[in-house]
């Protein structure tokens, strides 16, 4: 594995020094279909200082304390490796990870009408904004609480979506995971947006003003009735879940609500999200969560953000020299506890910047402050990230 993590990072080095103005790599065109090369590459760094205690003042045991240390680290993130391929009306995707030895995006697409498509294959489900946004860029290190629990992420299914300039509507049916020993659970779900103000500029879509509401709905059956939601402190490279249900059993199916806004105007993004989950369970009594964020993303070069079918999009850096920066800060709640399941209590402000130079690198900062309260305990971390990413 390190051999490949050397060799990978070697070859996407390599290739982004020699192709600075593109964010893909042609490999073929065959009459109107374009089949190209896409990678990712980023490597972590996360230092933690510890607060750990007993909310009643009694001193820890040493046990206790070695048990939920936060423990530095650094390592690579991810590695992605993505052919794709297009026509006018048509588009393909073969993705894959090698640092987690798993699939990503595997699919094929066919649009009818301006803005209708349907899809099959292996794919992001039709909910959360900030699941949906492409993770290279992402806007802070870590995804907000919300997103990294109840975030269907991939699955493999069929979807069908319509809309037109101010509205989308995205239904979907999804079962396991392609990869092995991924997820199981098997459901159904759509996602619906509204823009009632929307200025953009093409042919980029630049957003001059646009407000844009979402509603998401999934609705799945766990695998083997079981349901566990935890969550690191806002970092991806945590050694420790802070707040956790465990194991909860008898689960027969679950349904999520996400609600969503967002305001662009120019430089400036603005999104919130929250999400509603219940458990429905045979013999115990319904077990219910709910987390939520607010974000806000500046950029300072003046760079505007882009608005197109429900979604923002990063700008290309205007200036090559001093490339693309921004500034952000995200603040979130999520709350684990309902009844006899005491999953824990957990608030997390991040404050970041992001540099992007030219179209095939970026680096991060990020610096979080963390509040978990979990029975008896509290753990109040705080975390400094950083992030390099090369994309071709």
């Amino acid at each position: 594995m390190k051999m490949l993590k050397l060799a990978l990072a070697s070859y996407f080095a390599a290739t982004a020094y020699s192709n600075l103005a593109h964010a893909d790599i042609t490999v073929d065109v065959i009459g109107e279909h374009e089949i190209s090369f896409e990678g990712v590459f980023q490597a972590d760094k996360n230092w933690f200082s510890n607060d750990f205690r007993r909310i009643d003042g009694i001193a820890l045991t040493p046990a206790q304390v070695t048990a939920n240390k936060l423990i530095d680290d650094g390592e690579t993130r991810r590695a992605e490796l993505i052919f794709k391929g297009r026509t006018p009306t048509t588009d393909w995707s073969i993705a894959y990870e090698a640092r987690a030895n798993r699939w990503l995006d595997v699919f094929y697409r066919s649009k009818f009408g301006s803005y209708s498509n349907w899809q099959i294959g292996q794919f992001k489900q039709p909910n959360s904004l900030e699941e949906l946004a492409t993770t290279k860029h992402n806007d802070f290190i870590a995804k907000a609480t919300a997103t990294n629990l109840f975030g269907i992420a991939r699955r493999m299914g069929a979807q069908l979506t319509t809309g037109d300039e101010t509205w989308t509507l995205a239904g979907s049916a999804f079962s396991r995971e392609l990869t092995n020993n991924g997820q199981k659970t098997a459901g159904y779900g759509f996602r619906a947006t509204y823009a009632p103000l929307m200025q953009t500029t093409p042919p980029l879509y630049d957003a001059e003003s646009v407000l844009h509401f979402g509603l998401s709905y999934i609705n799945y059956s766990p695998s083997k009735d079981t349901v566990r939601l935890n969550s690191r402190p806002e970092a991806d490279l945590a050694n420790l879940r802070l707040i956790d249900t465990l194991g909860l059993t008898d689960v027969d199916g679950a349904r999520q609500i996400g609600l969503e806004s967002m305001y662009l105007a120019g430089p400036l993004k603005i999104a919130a999200e929250y999400v509603d989950a219940i458990y429905s369970r045979k013999i115990n009594k319904n077990y219910g969560a709910d987390s939520w964020y607010v974000s806000g993303v500046y950029n300072l070069t003046g760079d505007k953000f882009q608005y197109r079918n429900g979604m923002y999009t990063m700008p290309i850096p205007g200036n090559e020299v001093a490339g693309l920066w921004q500034v952000g800060a995200r603040y979130s709640r999520t709350d684990l506890n309902d009844g006899l399941v005491r999953g824990g209590k957990q608030d997390a402000l991040t404050v970041g910047v992001n540099w992007y130079w030219r179209l095939n690198f970026k680096f991060m900062a990020n610096y979080n402050l963390i509040k978990t309260e979990r029975g008896i305990f509290e753990n109040d971390p705080s975390v400094v990230e950083l992030r390099a990413q090369i994309m071709l």
